[in-house]
């Protein structure tokens, strides 16, 4: 399999524990009936669903060199977000309201790589792609939710809480961080394609492969020069 970064994407996996386990948190957070923790939780949920009308809407506003910084920036808001939650004791009304702007940076991570990824690979090879990354995420995923049950068992509210959203807010920042090589990766191959004028299409349709996972800050080749300088292989 070609490329190691959208692996990293992975780490998505632990933001969306903390969006399952958020009537349970915040329960025990705030001492809420079941109810009651059910309601606040909508507050995420709406934030996952703005998340989504935004990046929709600005991708017919900006480049694509803009939307993709948006990806960046929504993150790293999420990662604030998460580490406001996490070292700064707040009232659940303004849990609400960060938990909105944390649902709206987060959601990103969760289809970047399947979209990006996917579509780069040879058709007969993107269901794979897609499984391991899920496969990788999954591993993540039932991580976070064993530390989450362990922590609820040994340690206070207070501890969990603050444990849970500083560890999201750790994995939010690895995936802007992992989003903004990607994406000037990603762009330096498109530029190189344009440079050659070679068409970015698949490994399997067109005359070059991709490979977006090694020369992370690789110069735009010139021409004349061999693809690979990119991680282009010629087919």
């Amino acid at each position: 399999m070609h490329g190691w970064l959208p692996h990293f994407f992975s780490l998505a996996f632990v933001d969306w524990s903390y969006v399952v386990f958020q009537p349970v948190l915040l329960a025990d957070r705030f001492d809420l009936l079941p109810s009651q923790a059910s309601h606040g939780a909508v507050a995420l949920n709406s934030g996952l669903l703005l998340g989504l009308l935004l990046v929709h809407v600005f991708g017919f506003i900006f480049s694509i060199q803009g939307g993709r910084m948006l990806h960046v920036v929504m993150s790293a808001f999420a990662s604030i977000g998460f580490a406001v939650l996490a070292l700064w004791g707040m009232d659940y009304p303004a849990v609400l309201a960060i938990n909105i702007i944390v649902g709206a940076g987060i959601v990103v991570p969760f289809y970047v790589p399947y979209s990006v990824y996917a579509s780069a690979a040879p058709p007969e090879r993107r269901a794979l792609s897609v499984s391991v990354i899920i496969t990788v995420g999954g591993c993540w995923g039932a991580a976070i939710t064993a530390f989450i049950g362990h922590l609820r068992a040994t340690h206070t509210k207070e501890v969990t809480w603050q444990s849970v959203t500083g560890i999201a807010s750790c994995a939010a920042a690895t995936n802007s961080i992992v989003m903004m090589i990607f994406y000037r990766r990603t762009q330096a191959t498109e530029d190189s394609c344009k440079q050659l004028k070679l068409p970015m299409v698949s490994r399997v349709a067109g005359p070059v492969k991709m490979n977006y996972g090694f020369h992370l800050f690789g110069e735009p080749i010139k021409s004349g020069q061999h693809v690979e300088k990119l991680g282009f292989t010629e087919m």
